[in-house]
């Protein structure tokens, strides 16, 4: 008997090329499928009881988890991040992150994320921004932080795409005030400059490991994918470059280790399971964790390329990743 395929959640919105999530949906729809896992697309706005009844036995592998304006999801189940809710109330499992661990991780929080990241690895000094006036805010953090800073949205940011950079009180102060009209809260952090590395966290097996790492090369603000802006400043035009990456990256034993006893750390501390990537700075052999992803995109630059450096195919390690924890999907 096949074995039920694997669902693979997109948000179209009545459209089949909707938005910036469709194509990384279908992207793993078809990783899934090279790996031998049978997977299908399934709209998250359409009736969710009925995709349940028409798949009985399929779990979900979670890219869309937010429900649009008008679904009939939405009015059942909390926002954002509902499907993950939903498919726990309804007892369905879904490859990905839980609902209470994503929504206190990075990707859901990151003011939440510091406040349990705080005791168990080192983080930049930073404050939170939740509103107010930004000139009054702008002084505070002058008063309390070392320039330059950089600023994230705090909430449903997927880690740290489009942080401002602020050199001075001035620009910080530019920044807030659009920033806080747009969607706060904030998060200010002071800019570490080191040596940026991502870790993959893998659970292969019965533990979480670090499955690899990956070096950021050129000075920049944040960590993210190929082919992404990496920041913006707050002087009208001036961006940051884009990344160049290494792996694996050339470190010492003892610094390795390091990196992923921080990155193994922040990954348990937030609840996260199955996989995340943790973006770091290492300054004077001390890594510093700036975000945890807790649905990077899986892509042939991030994990692709982890996987090549330890001569695997990223379609093995994802039929790894179903093995462990969705054993019923593979023949």
């Amino acid at each position: 008997m096949a074995p039920p395929p694997l669902l693979v959640s997109v948000d179209r919105r009545g459209r089949s090329d909707f938005g910036p999530g469709w194509q990384p949906a279908r992207a793993m729809a078809d990783r899934f499928i090279r790996a031998g896992v049978p997977a299908v697309l399934v709209d998250i706005n359409e009736e969710l009881t009925r995709t349940l009844r028409r798949w009985p036995e399929s779990p979900f592998f979670v890219v869309a988890d937010t429900f649009a304006d008008g679904s009939p999801n939405r009015e059942h189940h909390p926002q954002p991040f509902g499907l993950r809710r939903a498919l726990e109330q309804h007892g369905r499992p879904y490859l990905g992150s839980t609902y209470d661990a994503y929504r206190c991780s990075s990707s859901g929080d990151k003011i939440a994320a510091r406040e349990i990241l705080a005791s168990r690895v080192a983080l930049p000094r930073g404050i939170a921004v939740r509103g107010g006036d930004a000139a009054r805010a702008a002084a505070k953090i002058a008063r309390e932080l070392r320039f330059p800073v950089v600023v994230k949205r705090a909430r449903n940011s997927g880690a740290s795409i489009g942080v401002d950079l602020a050199r001075d009180e001035a620009e910080l102060r530019t920044v807030l005030r659009a920033r806080l009209a747009a969607d706060p809260p904030l998060v200010v952090e002071e800019y570490v400059a080191g040596r940026e590395l991502s870790v993959w966290i893998l659970e292969l097996g019965r533990d979480a490991e670090a499955f690899g790492i990956v070096e950021v090369h050129k000075r920049t603000a944040i960590l993210t994918q190929r082919g992404k802006v990496l920041g913006r400043t707050g002087r009208p035009g001036k961006t940051i470059a884009e990344a160049l990456f290494e792996t694996p990256p050339r470190l010492s034993q003892l610094l390795r280790r390091r990196v992923e006893d921080a990155a193994l750390a922040a990954h348990d501390a937030l609840g996260l399971r199955h996989y995340s990537r943790v973006d770091l700075i290492v300054r004077e052999g001390v890594p510093y964790v700036l975000d945890v992803n807790a649905r990077p995109q899986i892509g042939g630059e991030g994990l692709g390329a982890v996987a090549r450096s330890r001569r695997k195919r990223l379609d093995t390690v994802l039929r790894g990743l179903v093995r462990r924890h969705l054993p019923g999907l593979c023949a």
